[in-house]
């Protein structure tokens, strides 16, 4: 019997509590009502996630496509990063619990202005860098606009596999996202959907047991 040694956690919805609505709403609310579905098609969402586009210039993008005034930089900041609710203390005292009894890796699809603010929560809440944070819970952290990937293509789970030296008999991986659930499958990943609202610290048990072999 096969048990799993190697935990691949999505860090939105997993390890961060987010809310997707917040951010939606005060965008439109500074850009105008069809200003998303805009961005969205012109793939700007994207195209930022994995550096393509750098934050400098998916502000002017987001400020070119307003319908009405163009809106300061400060407050787009401001509306992208009102998705992000923080890292609640008991989400770092169940990543401490598995230090020595898993390896623990992080794949997020992100950008460097979330990355920031995420930088300055936990100095500012839990006394610690995202480097300090990154260290001591996460063998690797993977952000897509590092490594120019996103999920679900399904090229970022082959180079995360090959990169991480990954037993993928032995390796699970968790995200809040169905199509990238279905996408790690597809690439040979054992692979776990996670409700969003879920609390990781407390169905982790549950989700390794369904993935013993």
């Amino acid at each position: 019997m096969s048990k799993i040694d190697t935990l691949v956690f999505d860090f939105g919805n997993v390890i961060i509590d987010l809310d997707l609505k917040q951010t939606f709403i005060q965008l439109e609310q500074l850009l105008g009502k069809g200003t998303m579905a805009k961005l969205r098609a012109d793939n700007v969402f994207n195209l930022h996630e994995t550096g393509k586009l750098g934050d400098e210039s998916y502000l002017n993008r987001m400020q070119l496509a307003a319908e009405g005034a163009v809106p300061h930089g400060q407050r787009l900041v401001d509306a992208w990063n009102a998705m992000l609710l923080g890292i609640p203390t008991q989400r770092l005292e169940f990543l401490e619990s598995l230090i020595g009894k898993y390896r623990v890796i992080l794949l997020s699809n992100t950008n460097q202005i979330h990355i920031d603010w995420v930088d300055r929560h936990l100095r500012r809440d839990h006394n610690l860098t995202i480097k300090e944070y990154e260290d001591r819970y996460f063998a690797k952290a993977y952000y897509s606009h590092v490594i120019g990937m996103r999920k679900p293509d399904s090229e970022i789970y082959d180079w995360v596999a090959q990169d991480a030296h990954l037993d993928l008999t032995t390796s699970l991986f968790i995200d809040d996202n169905e199509a990238n659930v279905e996408a790690a499958k597809a690439a040979g990943w054992k692979a776990q959907l996670h409700p969003i609202g879920t609390k990781i610290e407390e169905v982790l048990v549950t989700y390794l047991s369904n993935h013993v072999v």
